[in-house]
């Protein structure tokens, strides 16, 4: 599992886009831990590296 922090590193995208997409449902697979943070999968990262038009 990663987190926003480690995913906007790994796909070089902004934390803002990340959410973005979370909350528009553009991204499968996205869960959350005990404190409400976002956590992502592989699915999770193949959905936010695809573009979602």
């Amino acid at each position: 599992m990663y987190t926003v922090k480690k995913v906007t590193k790994m796909l070089d995208l902004t934390e803002h886009t990340v959410r973005y997409y979370t909350d528009k449902g553009l991204v499968p697979s996205v869960q959350r831990d005990i404190n409400n943070n976002r956590l992502f999968d592989d699915e999770s990262l193949i959905g936010l590296q695809l573009p979602n038009f």
